[in-house]
């Protein structure tokens, strides 16, 4: 697309320097660093939405969406409850309602 060897570069570098000097010029590049952040993010939210809505239109195109199937009588089993031999432990009100130590610095 664009052939800009280190040549070009430099140039274009000590340019701003001569022109802005080392003050605004720091200011400048961190500000383009700021602006192509939020181009990149940009980028990725609209392309993002841009597949959400395609794979969207091609559900809607592949029809009307089906029920899935009920299992038949003989395929269902039975699934094993687990049974809760451990209690859990109980907090006393004591334990909650201690205050807490002040620390001094």
């Amino acid at each position: 697309m664009f052939s800009i060897g280190l040549f070009e570069i430099l140039l274009v570098l000590s340019l701003a320097l001569v022109i802005l000097g080392p003050d605004k010029l720091f200011v400048l590049v961190r500000y383009l660093g700021l602006m192509l952040r939020k181009l990149r993010v940009l980028y990725t939210q609209v392309t993002d939405e841009f597949d959400r809505q395609l794979r969207l239109d091609e559900m809607l195109k592949s029809g009307p969406l089906q029920s899935p199937k009920k299992p038949s009588k003989k395929s269902k089993r039975k699934v094993p409850q687990k049974s809760s031999k451990r209690s859990s432990p109980k907090l006393s009100s004591t334990s909650i309602k201690k205050p807490m130590r002040k620390i001094n610095l």
